[in-house]
């Protein structure tokens, strides 16, 4: 994914939304966690699947997809929204058979502090909008599932994020 997930604020990942989250599952679980990252500031819905193509997936016990800040900044389309999911989910589908998928949901920009405020009310609609789409899509898909994303805005920072936050996301 994109956004939350590329760690903005922390010097790295360990510190980060992916590094909280597999010390949790790990507690959770009882068990030894090894993640692989896919971030990418220009990761979009339409050239996600060519991402996640590049790695070795068929030993995953889970996917978790956080994509689509940029796609709302951008104002991606509905139609567009749903035809690229619809064939990331079947790439996941298809590379991890044995996986469940969770999508986590695009979170508001009041969230991230991404655009202007003016701005925010527009793409907070394609927000909605996207997140609609994400969750139809994933009940149609065998071990799929939709996460919202909708976390408090913590005063940490005009832009960045602190590690405890990441740690709170994660949660």
């Amino acid at each position: 994914g994109n956004g939350p997930v590329a760690g903005l604020g922390v010097t790295s990942h360990d510190l980060a939304l992916p590094g909280h989250l597999a010390r949790q599952i790990a507690t959770l679980t009882q068990r030894g966690v090894e993640l692989q990252l896919i971030e990418r500031k220009d990761l979009t819905i339409g050239n996600a699947a060519r991402c996640f193509t590049e790695g070795r997936t068929d030993d995953y016990d889970l996917i978790i997809c956080m994509i689509g800040s940029p796609d709302a900044v951008y104002l991606t389309t509905v139609d567009e929204w749903r035809q690229h999911l619809g064939s990331l989910l079947d790439c996941f589908a298809r590379s991890a058979p044995l996986a469940d998928i969770l999508a986590v949901g695009i979170p508001p920009t009041s969230a991230l502090r991404l655009v202007p405020e003016v701005a925010s009310v527009v793409i907070d609609v394609r927000v909605t909008e996207l997140n609609e789409v994400t969750r139809d899509a994933v009940s149609t898909v065998m071990r799929a599932h939709y996460l919202p994303f909708s976390p408090p805005a913590e005063p940490d920072g005009d832009r960045h994020r602190s590690a405890a936050t990441y740690g709170l996301w994660a949660a």
